[in-house]
């Protein structure tokens, strides 16, 4: 009731007064009037600078043009649960160059988030039709991402389950327990990792992009994977619309599927499929798709009941892919918080490579290993902040493991 109450007080304070500029001049709580140099409440649709530490303590409404920035030495963080912002139409927006803490974030009607550092968000973040939101530093902890509009990420993600009905362009990182997609992705750098995923829309894998899936996947949309790009599956995968049969995967690169694989509609394409586990089609499979099962029972296919032409090979590229149930990397990384050194335990893994990537998703270390018990890195130089330490042993199973210095 009190959070109602205040929230009813800001929006009563805009109508009577004009947009206006307002700027922190000393640490503490939003609704308190000294907080700020105009000795009020923000209104919703003020211009609103944040330089101190302030805390939120109740749901706030931006709305016509206004906007809230969070600047480097800033922080904008709830002090208690529950707390949610929503930023909604044309020119409203939210900029963070500081420290972001609250529980839900919500954009609509053509407004705007930028992410340039560290934000935390313990529920949600949405993103509706029309709107935009940038990632180009740290977002990390969202129980559930939704967009419906227009989401780019040059640097890092972490969350629990993303919901995609927009377009979700990707060139930095992002680490998500499942991933759905009923609209575009675009990964053309970096890499998504998802423990599992399902797709009814169009999914484009090009540049120096990469998809990893722990678990399953399952197709039912397009899938185009370009020349020497991969996609690494830990257990199954199909693809298939038993509705309008227009499921297509347009492999060009690799596609590494661990256990079983399962065509029901189209594969084509100049591409490899490395397959560990049992293999069909009833579907069809053109141009020059190199198909190589490492448990053959049958040509091409352990089961077909499909349409394979004449181009399509079998194992024309020799590979291996990696049949055990397991699909989790014994890797250990210590200290952590990291100092001057890091340490990587790697020796479960006979071969592999380790990339170190920053919050902005660049990767800032790189390594190939072989036959070592333990990996270790210099430190000393790298700025205080979080890192994303991932490892991909040659049999394409992966491992992602965040340290902070």
């Amino acid at each position: 009731m009190k959070s109602y109450t205040a929230l009813t007080f800001i929006l009563l304070s805009s109508l009577l007064f004009s947009q206006q500029t307002i700027n922190s001049v000393m640490n503490g709580v939003a609704t308190n009037p000294f907080v700020w140099d105009c000795t009020c409440i923000p209104s919703t649709n003020d211009n609103i600078n944040i330089y101190h530490a302030i805390e939120m303590n109740v749901d706030w409404l931006v709305n016509s043009g206004g906007s809230i920035t969070v600047h480097a030495n800033g922080s904008f963080i709830e002090s208690m649960g529950g707390i949610a912002i929503l930023f909604d139409g044309a020119s409203t927006t939210l900029t963070n160059y500081g420290v972001l803490e609250l529980t839900s974030l919500a954009f609509t009607t053509g407004s705007e988030g930028h992410n340039h550092a560290n934000m935390t968000l313990d529920t949600a973040l949405f993103v509706g039709g029309n709107s935009e939101f940038m990632n180009h530093g740290l977002l990390n902890g969202v129980d559930s991402i939704v967009n419906q509009g227009t989401f780019m990420n040059e640097g890092t993600i972490l969350n629990g389950d993303y919901l995609n009905d927009g377009v979700l362009m990707n060139t930095g990182f992002i680490v998500t327990d499942s991933l759905y997609n009923v609209g575009v992705i675009n990964l053309s750098a970096g890499n998504i990792t998802a423990f599992d995923c399902g797709s009814i829309g169009a999914i484009n894998i090009t540049g120096t992009g990469s998809l990893f899936v722990d678990n399953d996947f399952a197709n039912s949309g397009e899938v185009f994977v370009d020349t020497g790009r991969d996609v690494m599956i830990g257990r199954d995968f199909i693809s298939g619309d038993l509705v309008n049969s227009d499921a297509l995967v347009d492999n060009n690169g690799i596609f590494h599927v661990v256990r079983d694989f399962s065509n029901g509609d189209t594969l084509k394409g100049t591409g490899l499929f490395c397959l560990g586990g049992a293999s069909s089609n009833v579907g069809f499979v053109k141009e020059t798709l190199d198909i190589c099962d490492n448990t053959p029972l049958g040509a091409i296919f352990d089961v077909n009941f499909g349409t394979i032409e004449p181009g399509v090979t079998s194992c024309q590229s020799s590979c291996v892919a990696n049949i055990d149930e397991n699909t989790i990397l014994d890797i250990h990384v210590y200290p952590n918080p990291i100092s001057e050194k890091m340490s990587i335990n790697v020796s479960a893994i006979a071969q592999g490579n380790i990339r170190v990537f920053d919050v902005a998703g660049r990767m800032i270390y790189e390594r190939a290993f072989s036959e070592m018990d333990e990996i270790e890195v210099n430190t000393l130089s790298w700025d205080k902040g979080i890192y994303l330490v991932s490892v991909v042993s040659d049999t394409q199973r992966s491992a992602e493991i965040k340290v902070v210095k």
